[in-house]
């Protein structure tokens, strides 16, 4: 199989929910491969992104867990969003909040339809939540 690093660089610089592409099982496989080696080089942010393109949800997840494990809460946050994963969302909110992060911790929970979490930021830090 070829290798797909140039076709990726370009790809993981745009934003992943803007490319739509479809791609048969094999290249898929290849992408996924890629995604690998960036995350053995530390390129966590990348194989989000191509981990995103592919679909992968269960990796995206063990990535944002890793990510907050390491304190790396702005990719956990990612990882979660692309998985669509309100439990991690909610999870990397808490993480947020005790950073001092209201911003980010108000659209993790925001996104994680944590209502009684949104509610509570919006009455205590209404400037910071809009």
């Amino acid at each position: 199989m070829e290798d797909f690093s140039l076709v990726l660089n370009r790809l993981v610089d745009k934003d992943p929910e803007k490319i739509k592409i479809t791609v048969s099982e094999n290249i898929k496989k290849e992408f996924e491969k890629t995604a690998r080696n960036y995350l053995e080089r530390g390129m966590i942010e990348e194989a989000v992104k191509v981990f995103a393109m592919t679909g992968n949800v269960e990796r995206l997840r063990k990535i944002g867990e890793f990510c907050i494990s390491k304190r790396q809460l702005n990719c956990a946050f990612k990882a979660f969003y692309f998985a669509k994963d309100k439990a991690g969302l909610d999870k990397v909110g808490e993480e947020f909040i005790r950073n001092g992060e209201i911003k980010n911790a108000f659209v993790s929970f925001l996104l994680a339809e944590n209502k009684e979490m949104v509610e509570f930021l919006r009455k205590n830090f209404n400037d910071a939540c809009k």
